[in-house]
């Protein structure tokens, strides 16, 4: 059985008549009339022809029209007039045509001076073929005769218009010959062809043509020519007027006027729904509502007749003018439910059963000895996965001709037919009435295999339409496929580095799922990816094995990861599958990969020395150490030496302290902090360093030779080899002689009279070779005595010693260590630096210690005592004496007198004594560490009274507001 079939989809709702445009009805009718075969055409839209048809039917054509219609109303202003069109000729074939509604189509004559030509079948035209309507309606549609024209001077054609010649089916002419679509065919030059009006010289118009003007006959149902030669209108035409005169001619022909005197027949309209030439017709419930036949105007008028059908009942015409008549008559009969009629026209019918609004021609009988259709089974072959398609009605037959064989039942269902509907198996099918099917597996037949084959079938029922059915099988066989397997589960797996041992190992499994019998298997080679470092296994059911030398993974660090991928397959190679297997690295400690090795250096000398980059190593790719230095005990690096963990490198220079060994750790450590580390020896190999000597300052008395113990020149001398110096020479007196005596002592002599700075130098020794050179300055001081008058004295910046006897006055040490007496009467004396020594002497004296750590005594009288910076001694002697400490730990003895004491800042020392008066203590502070000297006297003799300190009924002191009581004898001192 065949399983092609030719449908043409009619989808477009406009057709311009040409064919041009795919899914148009014209472009459906040419594709059909060009392949060989039945075809099928399929209208799914309402269509709507826009310009004469010129596509016709000229095969073997189904036309299904699912209750859509073809309207000719061109100018799509829905009425019928002249801008309107016929929608369907057939030309030959056996056509069915059903489920369609035709209307306001037109059959519109041509005009011309001549004649008119004729309007045939304003819906449909069938010039010849088998052709079966079932339930097709015909409405408003027209068949209109042509007219004559005030021009021209040939008769029209069936649509074209005149000049000259006879204008053709489709086309106007103004040559000799129009024609269908070329010259001579229908209507031309003296006689109009069929349809067509004679020319004006005469002619006999065609069948339904007016003849021509002169001596024209009219054709079938045309009006008559001119007269003046023969004159009789032709088989329905009207008579010319006759020869040479002006009156008119003999009677017309049948239903044709009288022919005018210059003037040709109008056209006739014939069968307003349809025009039967030749061939048959089949009518199965079809209506026909409201279509009209109407001939044209012209000297004599043409006929309209057959406001439905117009049925051909002659093979000749009239007037002898026979192109396009048919040889063989039509036949019109009637199945099933009979033809209706309703609101019909035929402008010229005679009102009998044969020549009525409805019909003219014969009557239609209805025809009920039907022979039943035969329906063979097919066999068709198709793969699991293909939809078959094919038209089960390719081998169906029925005995009587223009029987239209249609699917009616699909499995016993008539709901079935054009339906997709679901069989036994499962498999979908869609079997259309016009016996075209698609019948799809569905996947219902994935578990064949490939070779293996599965059967299914179903029934369907035909019906020639006029009662006749049968029923026939298809089988289908179902050839098996190679279905394409799925992989399911675990495609992942995982080790870790030091795990196990020797090997690391992981299992997983898999499924394969393949819907064709017994290949829901694996394929147990493996393909392993380039750069894999372990293997993997596979059982042909999906178990898997993975194995890996811990040793080949140990560059890997925590945190990092290897992938490994392995690739399988089903059995029969459709699924595929990677397996990933995830190595995770873990840390390994940096190793001792080189010792150390033992560094010497000497002292004094500069060392350096950087770590070998191989010391150390870590199998883990990409980790970076870090390097870190102590000494072998964990203590940092002596001071001396630095590590830079960035280069690697120690470098320092070590002096006399540091000779000897030191033991260092270096230690690597990655970045998880795990680490390694390896200790040398670092060896400072001494070497003698000389002495450091520091100069020193001395101070001396004029004309005074002084004596420098060599402990004291030493002390600030240095040598980091030993402690024990020496001084080996003295040179470059300055200023004065110097030596050294018996003990290694330097005796510095001034020049004689001399007062300033002196120097000298002295050579200091380590006795290992070693010397160095410091200098000496000496401050050579006055001797100076004022006179009885009031004197203005100033020492040197050496030690001065001045007296100022007698008078007042005011005496100034300067630098150095001086001794200031004032002597007689009410003297200033100010010590300057130094560490000085003033004495008041008699009178009211005023003693500053200035600078340095001073003594100040101011003997008789009410002396004023300040001792300034430093830690001073105030002794106020006798009298009522003001002792101001000032900066410093100073020490207050009023001594005889009730005398006021301020120890100013420091821990100062108040001495208390025995019957010695009262003192005034106004700034005691035991946050400052002040004490209470006790001088003969002891803790326990005192009382603690307010602000007052006792000693029975003697009041030693008060202290300005402070509570004395809180004193302990922590508080005091014995001095």
């Amino acid at each position: 059985m065949p399983v092609d079939s030719n449908n043409f989809i009619v989808t477009e709702s406009t057709d311009n008549g040409l064919g041009n445009t795919e899914g148009t009805l014209s472009w459906a009718i040419l594709q059909a009339n060009q392949i060989e075969g039945d075809d099928t055409i399929t209208i799914n839209s309402n269509v709507r022809i826009t310009g004469v048809m010129k596509t016709l039917v000229n095969s073997n054509i189904t036309i299904v029209g699912n209750g859509n219609s073809i309207s000719g109303d061109a100018n799509n202003n829905g009425i019928n007039d002249n801008g309107d069109v016929r929608p369907l000729f057939i030309l030959s074939g056996t056509v069915g045509i059903s489920d369609l509604t035709i209307t306001n189509g037109r059959a519109q004559g041509g005009g011309g001076l001549g004649s008119g030509g004729a309007g045939l079948g304003g819906g449909l035209f069938i010039y010849d073929g088998n052709v079966s309507l079932t339930n097709v309606a015909f409405s408003n549609n027209a068949a209109q005769g042509g007219s004559v024209l005030v021009s021209g001077t040939g008769g029209g054609g069936m649509f074209g218009n005149s000049s000259n010649g006879g204008g053709g089916l489709f086309g106007s002419s103004s040559g000799s010959y129009g024609g269908y679509g070329g010259n001579g065919n229908y209507g031309g030059s003296s006689n109009g062809g069929f349809g067509g009006g004679g020319t004006f010289a005469g002619g006999a118009g065609g069948f339904g043509g007016g003849g021509a003007g002169g001596s024209g006959a009219g054709g079938f149902g045309g009006g008559g020519g001119l007269g003046g030669g023969s004159n009789n209108g032709g088989y329905g035409g009207g008579g010319g007027l006759g020869g040479g005169s002006n009156n008119g001619g003999a009677g017309g022909g049948f239903g044709g006027g009288n022919g005018g005197y210059y003037g040709g027949g109008g056209g006739a309209g014939l069968g307003g729904g349809i025009f039967v030439r030749s061939g048959s017709l089949t009518l199965d419930n079809t209506s026909f509502t409201n279509n009209t036949a109407t001939g044209g105007t012209g000297t004599n008028s043409g006929q309209g007749l057959g406001g439905a059908i117009f049925i051909m009942q002659s093979t000749t015409n009239t007037n002898g003018n026979n192109q396009g008549m048919p040889t063989v008559l039509p036949t019109v009969n009637s199945v099933g439910s009979q033809p209706t009629f309703s609101g019909n026209s035929a402008a010229n019918d005679a009102g009998t059963p044969t020549n009525n609004d409805d019909v003219y021609g014969t009557e239609i009988t209805s025809t009920n000895n039907n022979n039943p259709p035969t329906a063979v089974d097919d066999n068709a072959t198709t793969n699991e996965d293909t939809t078959l398609s094919g038209n089960v009605l390719a081998n169906d037959t029925d005995p009587d001709t223009g029987d239209i064989l249609t699917v009616s039942e699909v499995n016993g269902n008539t709901a079935n037919v054009g339906t997709e509907i679901t069989l036994t198996s499962g498999a979908l099918l869609t079997l259309n009435a016009n016996g075209s099917f698609d019948y799809n597996p569905n996947g219902q037949f994935e578990s064949l295999a490939v070779g293996a084959t599965s059967t299914d079938s179903f029934d369907y029922t035909i019906s020639d339409g006029n009662g006749g059915t049968d029923t026939a099988t298809v089988n289908v066989t179902i050839n098996g496929v190679n279905d394409a397997a799925s992989i399911t589960g675990t495609a992942t797996a995982a080790v870790t580095e030091d795990t196990t041992t020797p090997n690391l190992t992981a299992t997983g499994s898999l499924t394969v799922s393949d819907v064709d019998a017994g290949e829901s298997l694996f394929n147990t080679t493996v393909t392993s990816a380039i750069g894999n470092l372990g293997n993997l296994s596979i059982t042909d059911a999906g178990t898997y094995s993975y194995s890996v030398a811990n040793s080949a993974v140990q560059f890997l660090g925590a945190g990092q990861t290897k992938a490994e991928t392995f690739t399988v397959q089903s059995v029969d190679g459709t699924a595929i599958q990677d397996i990933v297997v995830t190595i995770n690295g873990v840390n390994d400690a940096p190793t001792l990969a080189n010792a150390i090795a033992d560094q010497t250096t000497l002292e004094d000398g500069f060392f350096s020395f950087t770590l070998p980059t191989n010391t150390f190593a870590d199998v883990d790719a990409g980790n970076s150490l870090t390097y870190s230095a102590t000494l072998a005990n964990g203590n940092p690096l002596p001071t001396w030496l630095t590590f830079n963990a960035n280069t690697r490198t120690f470098s320092g220079t070590p002096n006399d302290p540091n000779n000897g060994t030191i033991s260092i750790k270096v230690t690597a450590t990655d970045i998880s902090n795990a680490s390694a580390n390896d200790t040398f020896n670092l060896t400072v190999t001494p070497v003698n360093d000389a002495p450091v000597a520091g100069d020193d300052s001395a101070s001396a008395n004029q004309n005074t030779p002084l004596t420098l113990l060599k402990a004291d020149l030493l002390a600030n001398d240095t040598d980091v080899d030993s402690s024990t110096l020496s001084i080996s020479a003295v040179s470059n007196g300055v200023n004065g002689t110097v030596s050294l005596n018996g003990s290694g002592n330097v005796v510095f002599t001034p020049t004689t009279n001399f007062t300033g700075n002196g120097s000298f130098n002295y050579t200091v020794s380590d006795g290992n070779g070693g010397t160095d050179v410091a200098m000496v300055t000496v401050a050579v001081g006055v001797n100076l005595n004022g006179t009885n008058n009031n004197d203005n004295l100033n020492g040197t910046s050496g030690n001065d010693i001045i007296n100022g006897l007698n008078a007042q006055d005011t005496i100034s040490g300067n630098a150095g260590n001086d001794c200031l007496v004032g002597d007689n009467g009410d003297d200033k004396l100010y010590g300057g630096t130094g560490n000085d020594k003033l004495y008041g002497g008699n009178g009211q004296d005023t003693l500053y210690g200035d600078a340095d750590n001073d003594r100040l005594e101011g003997d008789n009288g009410d002396d004023k005592l300040y001792g300034g910076d430093g830690n001073d001694s105030l002794i106020g002697g006798n009298g009522q004496d003001l002792l101001v400490g000032g900066a410093g730990n100073d020490f207050l003895d009023g001594d005889k007198g009730d005398d006021n004491l301020t120890g100013g800042t420091g821990s100062d020392i108040f001495v208390l004594e025995k019957a010695a008066g009262r003192e005034t203590i106004t700034d005691f502070s035991l946050g400052q560490g002040d004490k209470i000297g006790l001088s003969g006297l002891s803790f326990n003799q005192l009382s603690f009274s307010g602000n007052q300190i006792s000693l029975g009924n003697q009041t030693l002191a008060v202290l300005s507001g402070f509570n004395t009581t809180t004193l302990t004898q922590n508080n005091f001192i014995s001095v």
